[in-house]
């Protein structure tokens, strides 16, 4: 009966399970998680790995595993659960140090069963905007301050630290938004966490190239990197991500305004993995940088490149030759850019779903009936502050654009009511934004 049971078990079931055991006829309101587990715990007698992990995927954090760990089960059946969810344990660490000496106890219990940790996800985010729950500190930079006394309490030594278990299984590292975050701090953190692959450094106006030359030598895996508005970083400190982290598939480095195309030529020719790119308001960068991404970067499908009055058509005509997996672009505010790119750009890019044109002031109704003839999957379409746009252009998008979910068209004082409400009736499940 038990084979029978573990080889006929459906996704659906594992739907239906997860309702009956959430019901109010099995447990009250607030019963913690871990509750579920014991109280239907007799039914893991028939479930086979693939089922049990899917059900503790809906469940379970790691702090319900502590929990399940004295739960009222025998031994075999919980040596039977912890091994089948092995692979299933993610930790969110908040902004609080009690937070963090919490899951450094989680570990420590994951380790001492046994537990496989290398497919781990740990993710420490410590945000401003929670700064109140870091006790007396009222500092700017007192989340910041906080951690690394709590880091240097911990990890004294490298060697024979048990805490540094830890730090070793970091794998995404976000200190978004966190003004007071330093060279210092990013520097040690990066010489602890081998296995980082996820960085995000967004909003650190402090961090220069010397945190990103300590990354490209302390984490080789790192395959995602938001620096969005570090704006003291130069072409040096890309230059060492490139040498560094070849392995980078996602990077941000808008308004980043000291980076100049050597940064990015030397980016695109050794990280030719990239897939996201994200070139936002670096003012600096020319069509050279964009011909040396299209060409060098081509699994590349998502792209930021607007606010730079630098690019022209020659930027849209590469990424047309060569980036045919593209399926985002954003080229708001480059006033360079015409309906002769535009339409090079949808010949080559016929793949684009997401279409951003914002204030991009020479694009007429030529080029918008170039994009929705060739791009038939276009999903999203920003034509705001595009004057030129026409009555026109609108009934060719509203005939073609079938796949359009959503259409901004604020600041097109040329559109009339009577082309608006024929595009609503063609297109009712497109959300039209007009106005502010």
């Amino acid at each position: 009966m038990k084979d029978d049971f573990e080889n006929n078990i459906e996704p659906q079931d594992v739907e239906e399970m997860c309702k009956v055991l959430n019901s109010s006829n099995v447990q009250q309101e607030n019963t913690i998680k871990a509750s579920r587990v014991t109280i239907g715990c007799v039914l893991f007698n028939y479930f086979n790995s693939r089922f049990i992990a899917k059900l503790c995927g809906e469940w379970l954090d790691v702090l319900d595993l502590c929990r399940f760990d004295t739960a009222l089960c025998c031994r075999k059946l919980r040596k039977k659960f912890l091994a089948a969810i092995s692979k299933h344990v993610r930790i969110s660490i908040g902004s609080s140090l009690n937070g963090i000496g919490v899951s450094v106890n989680c570990i420590r219990w994951l380790n001492s069963r046994n537990i496989d940790t290398c497919s781990m996800e740990l993710n420490i985010n410590f945000s401003d905007s929670n700064i109140l729950e870091l006790g007396p500190c009222q500092e700017e930079n007192s989340s910041s301050d906080l951690f690394l006394r709590y880091f240097r309490r911990r990890s004294k030594s490298i060697e024979g630290n048990e805490d540094n278990f830890f730090f070793r299984r970091i794998e995404i590292l976000s200190f978004t938004k966190c003004t007071g975050v330093s060279d210092d701090l990013v520097v040690k953190s990066c010489r602890v966490c081998p296995v980082l692959k996820n960085l995000n450094l967004g909003g650190c106006k402090q961090i220069t190239n010397v945190a990103l030359i300590c990354l490209s030598i302390e984490c080789p895996k790192l395959m995602e990197l938001n620096l969005f508005n570090c704006s003291e970083l130069t072409d040096t400190g890309i230059i060492s991500i490139a040498e560094g982290c070849s392995s980078l598939t996602t990077i941000n480095l808008g308004w980043c305004n000291k980076i100049s195309d050597k940064g990015i030529i030397s980016l695109s020719t050794t990280a030719v993995s990239l897939m996201v790119l994200d070139i936002e308001g670096c003012s600096a960068l020319t069509d050279i940088s964009m011909r040396n991404i299209a060409e060098n970067c081509l699994l590349l499908k998502r792209l930021n490149m607007s606010y730079n009055s630098n690019f022209t058509d020659i930027s849209l005509f590469n990424l047309a030759a060569h980036s045919h997996l593209l399926t985002s672009l954003q080229i708001g505010k480059c006033p360079q850019i015409s309906d002769e790119g535009i339409g090079e750009l949808s010949d080559g890019c016929v793949l684009l779903s997401e279409l951003d044109l914002y204030s991009c002031e020479k694009i007429t109704d030529f080029a918008l009936t170039k994009i929705v003839n060739r791009c038939e999957g276009l999903r999203s379409l920003n034509l705001s502050h595009c004057y030129q746009i026409s009555d026109i252009g609108l009934v060719n998008l509203a005939e073609k654009g079938k796949a359009l979910q959503s259409l901004r068209l604020c600041g097109c004082d040329m559109l009339t009511e009577e082309a608006l409400l024929f595009f609503t009736e063609m297109n009712p499940l497109c959300a039209v934004k007009k106005d502010y």
